[in-house]
C-alpha cells in the first residue's frame, strides 16, 4: 500500500498538470476555500475549520457538485516533530463501501511534514455525480474539523499563525464534478468527469484559548435527611474561553465513623458536569454558587467529599483537584432517626411542652403511660414529618392521678425498611 506522503506527491503531480492546462491565472475564483475558526489551545493542540463557499456567477462556469480537493498550510511558531493532524468531525459524508473501483463517498488523509513546517488534507471524493455534496451558489459547507496535536509545547501561543503553502497554483487543488458533458477553457469533458476550478484562499487569525482558571471558597458538605448530603461550594472567580467545554466532578470517600483522615487514592466519582448540567462552570468573572444533593447508600457512616476539575475541551482532557481553603468536607449520616426530646417544665402543674428533633423524614408516634405500664392517652400515631425540630404541648388538667407518668416517642423513617424503629422515654412529674 503506497504510504501517505507518496500519496500526496502522487496526487500533487496530477492536480498540478491539470491546473496548468485548465485554470488561466487571474480568472475570477469561483470557488472559495478558507480556514475559519483557527483556535489554539494550549499546552499542545491546535483547532481549526476548512469551509468551502461556492462563489459561482453567471459568468463563470456553473458548479453545485463538488468532487475532491487537496490543500496545503505551513505553521509559524509550532515545533511539528511528532506531531499529528486529525479529523475532529467531518462534514462530508464517509466512504461506505468500494463497487469494483468505484468510490462512494468522501475520505480525508492527513499528513505532517515537520521539517518543511507543512500540514496537508486530502480528500477523495465520489466517482459519481448521485454520491457528491451539494453546494449551492452563495453557499458554504464545513469540508471538516481538524485537530493538531502536538508533542511539544507552544511555548508562544499568541504567536501562532497558519497560512496557505504558495504558489497556492502547484500546492492546492479544488474541483467540483460535473453532471452533464461540457466544455471548460476549450476542453471537452464527460458527466462525471471532475474539473479544476479558479479558487480563492483565505486563513483566519487564531484565537488562544488558554485553560480555564477557578477560585473557589471553602467546601461545605451536611446531611439534609433521606440518606442525602447537600454539597455547596462557591467560586470567587470563572475565567473560560468561548470554547471551554468543563466543569466539577464530585469525588466522595466513605471513611468510617471512626476514621480521622481521608485518602486521595480512595475517592470515587458520583457525579460529573457530563451527565449533570448543574456542575458545569458558568464562566463567572465575579464567581458562582454551586450546590448539589448526594444521595449516600449506606447510614451510620461518615462520608467525605471533595471536588474535581475537568476541562474537556483538551484532548485529552486536563483533569486536577479544584483548590480550596479546605479541600475536603464530611458528613455524618445518621443510624438513629430521634435525635432528642425533652418535656419543659418537668414537673408540671397544668401543662408542658414536649420538643423533639428528627434527623430523617419518618412516622412519629407519641403515648402515655401510667407507673403500671398502662396506656392513658395517645397522643398521636404514625404521623409522617418531615425532618426537622417539633413540639408539642401535654394537657396535664385531664390526667386522673398526681403522680409519675412516662410518655414514650417512637419514630420509624420512611422508606427506608433497613433501619429499625428509634425511641425514648422520658419520665415526667404531675404536681398539682
Amino acid at each position: 500500500m503506497m504510504n501517505v506522503t507518496r500519496f500526496f506527491a502522487a496526487v500533487i503531480a496530477v492536480w498540478v498538470i491539470a491546473e496548468n492546462t485548465l485554470i488561466a491565472q487571474g480568472n475570477e475564483p469561483s470557488a472559495e476555500v478558507e480556514v475559519r475558526n483557527v483556535v489554539v489551545l494550549p499546552p499542545r493542540h491546535v483547532e481549526f475549520d476548512l469551509v468551502l463557499t461556492n462563489r459561482f456567477s453567471s459568468v463563470q462556469t456553473a458548479w453545485r457538485t463538488w468532487a475532491n480537493g487537496t490543500f496545503f498550510l505551513t505553521t509559524t511558531n509550532l515545533s511539528l516533530a511528532g506531531a499529528t493532524l486529525n479529523v475532529d468531525s467531518s462534514g462530508l459524508p464517509p466512504e461506505r463501501s468500494l463497487l469494483g473501483s468505484r468510490r462512494l463517498g468522501y475520505e480525508m488523509l492527513t499528513l505532517v511534514q515537520a521539517p518543511r513546517q507543512r500540514i496537508g488534507v486530502v480528500i477523495m471524493g465520489a466517482d459519481s455525480v448521485e454520491n457528491t455534496v451539494l453546494v449551492l451558489p452563495d453557499s458554504s459547507r464545513i469540508l471538516g474539523r481538524f485537530r493538531l496535536s502536538l508533542a511539544d509545547t507552544i511555548h508562544e501561543p499568541e504567536r501562532v499563525r497558519l497560512a496557505w503553502v504558495q504558489p497556492t497554483s502547484r500546492f492546492q487543488a479544488n474541483a467540483f464534478k460535473t453532471a452533464h458533458e461540457q466544455t471548460v477553457e476549450g476542453k471537452r469533458y464527460n458527466s462525471n468527469d471532475n474539473i479544476e476550478m479558479p479558487t480563492r484562499y483565505r486563513v483566519d487569525v487564531p484565537t488562544v484559548e488558554l485553560a480555564p482558571t477557578l477560585r473557589a471558597t471553602r467546601l461545605q458538605a451536611e446531611y439534609a435527611g433521606d440518606k442525602s448530603v447537600r454539597i455547596r461550594w462557591t467560586t470567587t472567580e470563572e475565567r473560560v474561553g468561548r470554547r471551554t467545554n468543563a466543569g466539577f466532578l464530585l469525588l466522595r470517600q466513605l471513611v468510617g465513623a471512626a476514621a480521622s483522615s481521608t485518602v486521595a487514592n480512595n475517592f470515587d466519582t458520583v457525579a460529573s458536569f457530563s451527565r449533570t448540567f448543574g456542575l458545569r462552570l458558568r464562566g463567572a468573572s465575579g464567581g458562582a454558587e454551586y450546590e448539589f444533593l448526594d444521595s449516600v447508600p449506606t447510614r451510620g457512616d461518615v462520608y467525605a467529599y471533595r471536588l474535581g476539575f475537568l476541562d474537556a475541551t483538551i484532548r485529552p482532557a486536563q483533569e486536577f483537584r479544584a483548590v480550596f481553603s479546605s479541600d475536603t468536607a464530611q458528613a455524618a449520616i445518621p443510624n438513629a432517626v430521634l435525635a432528642s426530646a425533652v418535656a419543659s417544665p418537668n414537673p408540671f402543674g397544668e401543662n408542658t411542652l414536649v420538643s423533639y428533633t428528627l434527623l430523617d423524614r419518618a412516622r412519629v408516634t407519641a403515648w402515655l403511660y401510667d407507673a403500671t405500664g398502662r396506656i392513658v392517652r395517645e397522643i398521636f400515631a404514625n404521623v409522617e414529618r418531615p425532618r426537622g425540630e417539633y413540639s408539642f404541648t401535654l394537657d396535664g388538667s385531664s390526667l386522673p392521678n398526681q403522680a409519675a407518668y412516662f410518655l414514650l416517642l417512637s419514630a420509624l423513617p420512611v422508606n427506608d425498611a433497613a433501619v429499625e424503629r428509634s425511641q425514648t422515654t422520658l419520665k415526667i412529674q404531675l404536681s398539682r
